[in-house]
């Protein structure tokens, strides 16, 4: 029972150090970044947000799913959710939400023009994706870090090209992997900003870009959400090719299009279409057309549209120049220069801003670094307790090892001891009175008497011989002593020198022996161990015939290909059931086995162990018909060795004892 404490304790302290402590193993990843792709239909599903607004996994997916469909089409709407996302990404401790939050809140910056916080926010998302391995999350991320590069100015795209240029490069590849539509657009997006719009003079490039991205879209209707970016697109592509009148008409189709919802769309499609008017000299609408966003901005959030009104009064300023009101055209210098004045004060809030979260990056970064090494030195701490232990379990269960072999020591001593008391007690008893016998038929003159006396004698001293050297045998064999040599061994001569020993001796002179054997007939065994086994065989064989006259017969053949069988068989009165009953029990188990009175057990105990210990079998068969029968199997050729540790080879002996002999 301490031995099982111990190795639970281990066990438990193993699992807190290699998994970590229980209330920080963070759930399974629930989904993937592309299981949040844009939709086209988000009223749905901001009416299911409503219905549903207890916190789950599925709620916190599709509130990524939400954001993510606002970062195409519904710009102002953009990290409306993200405080809720950021805390159920807490909640279930979910690794892909956090990511998602990190590129969100990116895009939300992108959107704000606040590029030093996008850059910061989308590299943290990046390195995010990256430990996650998960390519939808990293092809997005690289395509926000080219856009990053891009700046609009006056119709005129500035790039830096070399930078990007690694980030298209990853999105190739991880598109080749992916093969998913939605990532595909946002290749293509990135592929219009960098490679071809800044370029100005490759549109025909631009163009095959964006026929391919509406050749999807067509395909896809789940992709209809990126329908107003490339719209949009479309139209700047025209304009670039100097069709100016196509642009116009495509961005008045986009804003007839556009739902009230939809209102930084608006205001970027009326402004670009308030430049196609300037081309076309289509002075009053495009005029209008400023007023009209300029107003919208205005009434918005100030703070978060310097540059579009800035941008907007420089288009409103050159359209009444073009009409020749060069008064109220002065007059809007003041507000160009006001919201630019705001614009640098954005910059510089935006630097501060910049630089504080990159303090809080690093700060963040070097608390994560102390915890990072307080858990490694408790991990170290946890793993040297268990090494002690392990050491101190180790050294109980050897404790308790050596424990079970003193007990089986002890055991094997004490039946070591019963088997001296029980097997030559009753050949001692011959002895006992002898010299006053002899003396009484020396007076007697009775000779015969002598003479059967003397074989008498005999006898008890070959029992006392066989019984000894048994005993010898089997304490060997408990300590692992007994040389076991495994050879080819002609099986006929060591039969017959078995049964040569017997057939001397007077008390077996009214049993005739038969031995029937093929010359050639090999076994695989320790010689010394069969002649043990047949000897003990005979010996019990002749013991159960009482000197009665009969048969005793050994006869070997080939049972199987790599087997033979060897048969001992003697026409004695035969056994019981209860007698036959306890020999099989000795020969199944025997070490479990117990002497009784009827001297049977030690030397069936050797039977049976030298039997299992050269491979073989035997079983025994009796009737009072037909005598007794053992029937030794032994194999024909070397066998793989049994597994367990019951018997092993070991080197020969040196000495009298690698020469005793199991003759008497």
């Amino acid at each position: 029972m301490k031995l099982k404490s111990i190795g639970g304790l281990i066990s438990i302290i193993l699992i807190l150090l290699f998994v970590g402590p229980i209330g920080g193993i963070a759930n399974a990843q629930s989904f993937e970044f592309a299981d949040t792709h844009p939709i086209a239909n988000p009223d749905s599903l901001e009416q299911w947000l409503v219905l549903y607004p207890a916190p789950s996994l599925d709620r916190l997916r599709n509130l990524i799913t939400l954001e993510r469909t606002y970062c195409w089409a519904y710009h102002d709407k953009v990290g409306k959710y993200l405080p809720e996302i950021s805390r159920l990404a807490k909640l279930y401790q979910d690794q892909t939400a956090d990511a998602a939050y990190k590129y969100i809140r990116a895009f939300a910056h992108y959107y704000l023009d606040y590029r030093g916080q996008t850059t910061l926010y989308a590299n943290q998302a990046l390195q995010a994706f990256q430990v996650l391995g998960d390519q939808s999350g990293l092809l997005n991320t690289y395509g926000l870090l080219v856009l990053i590069n891009v700046k609009n100015h006056q119709y005129k795209v500035y790039s830096k090209t070399q930078v990007s240029r690694e980030y298209l490069a990853k999105i190739d590849q991880i598109l080749a992997i992916t093969h998913d539509p939605h990532d595909f657009l946002v290749a293509k997006l990135a592929y219009i900003w960098d490679r071809i719009i800044l370029t100005g003079k490759r549109t025909a490039l631009m163009q095959q870009a964006l026929d391919q991205a509406f050749e999807l879209i067509n395909k896809n209707p789940s992709c209809n959400y990126a329908f107003v970016q490339f719209s949009r697109l479309q139209a700047h592509c025209n304009y670039l090719h100097g069709q100016y009148s196509l642009a116009y008409e495509q961005s008045k189709q986009l804003l007839k299009q556009l739902k009230p919802a939809q209102f930084w769309e608006m205001t970027v499609v009326s402004q670009n279409l308030a430049g196609y008017c300037y081309k076309l000299k289509r002075t009053d609408e495009g005029i209008a057309l400023c007023q009209n966003v300029i107003t919208l901005l205005i009434r918005s959030t100030p703070l978060k549209h310097h540059i579009p009104i800035k941008d907007t009064y420089i288009k409103y300023r050159q359209l009444l120049m073009q009409k020749g009101d060069y008064f109220n055209a002065n007059r809007l210098a003041d507000s160009i220069q006001y919201h630019n004045d705001l614009i640098l004060l954005a910059e510089n809030d935006e630097k501060m801003l910049e630089l504080e979260a990159r303090y809080e990056d690093q700060h963040k970064q070097q608390q994560i670094l102390y915890l990072q090494q307080q858990q490694q030195q408790t991990r170290l701490m946890l793993l040297a307790l268990a090494a002690v232990l392990a050491i101190v379990g180790f050294l109980l269960y050897r404790l308790y090892q050596a424990n079970n072999q003193l007990k089986a020591l002890n055991k094997s001593r004490e039946r070591f001891f019963s088997i001296i008391a029980h097997d030559l007690r009753r050949p001692m008893h011959a002895f006992q009175g002898m010299n006053e016998l002899v003396s009484y038929y020396l007076k007697t003159q009775r000779y015969e008497a002598i003479e059967k006396l003397s074989q008498a004698i005999d006898e008890a001293g070959t029992r006392i011989q066989f019984m000894l050297d048994n005993l010898l045998r089997w304490a060997l064999a408990q300590r692992r002593e007994l040389p076991y040599q495994p050879q080819l061994l002609l099986l006929a001569p060591k039969l017959r020198e078995v049964v040569s020993l017997f057939e001397s001796l007077a008390y077996s002179d009214s049993v005739d022996f038969a031995v029937h054997c093929p010359e050639r007939l090999q076994v695989y065994a320790d010689p010394n161990a069969v002649e043990l086994i047949i000897r003990n065989l005979v010996a019990n064989a002749l013991k159960a015939m009482d000197r009665q006259p009969g048969r005793l017969t050994i006869e070997a053949a080939i049972k199987e290909p790599s087997q033979v069988s060897i048969e001992v068989w003697n026409s004695g009165p035969g056994m019981s059931p209860a007698m036959l009953s306890s020999v099989r029990s000795i020969l199944a188990h025997p070490k479990d086995s117990q002497l009784s009175e009827s001297n049977r057990g030690l030397g069936l105990i050797l039977v049976s162990e030298f039997t299992h210990r050269n491979r073989g079998q035997i079983r025994v068969d009796s009737s009072a018909e037909s005598g007794t029968r053992f029937t030794l199997t032994l194999p024909t050729q070397k066998i793989p060795k049994l597994s367990g540790k019951a018997w092993t080879k070991k080197a020969p002996l040196s000495g009298a004892l690698k020469n005793i002999k199991l003759g008497f």
